[in-house]
């Protein structure tokens, strides 16, 4: 009876190893992933907000720039920003849209 029972030990820690395993590999490949996802969302925030600080400036610095940046490059990607003045009403304020054209129709 003592070999017996020995085998099935052993099989059942290579179970259980072999699960445990498979799960380890598993969290490891999904942590990769979510950071990919993350490092793509925080340079694409990074680009848009570049972009519109780059025109925020040159609004600052011209008054009438309204040209804005047609796929301007900026690290591992390209922005358009748009620039729009407020003529219907009596604010002043000028409009920076750093969404790529194709955003745009959705909206």
């Amino acid at each position: 009876m003592g070999g017996k029972a020995a085998i099935l030990l052993v099989l059942g820690f290579s179970l259980i190893f072999l699960v445990l395993g498979r799960n380890f590999l598993s969290l490891t490949t999904r942590a990769v992933d979510n950071e990919m996802i993350y490092y793509n969302q925080a340079q694409s925030y990074n680009i848009a907000v570049s972009g519109a600080n780059m025109a925020a400036n040159q609004i600052f610095i011209d008054k009438t720039w309204s040209t804005g940046y047609t796929n301007l490059t900026i690290g591992e990607g390209t922005v358009n920003v748009f620039v729009s003045n407020n003529t219907s009403g009596t604010s002043g304020k000028t409009i920076i849209c750093h969404k790529p054209a194709a955003q745009l129709k959705k909206l």
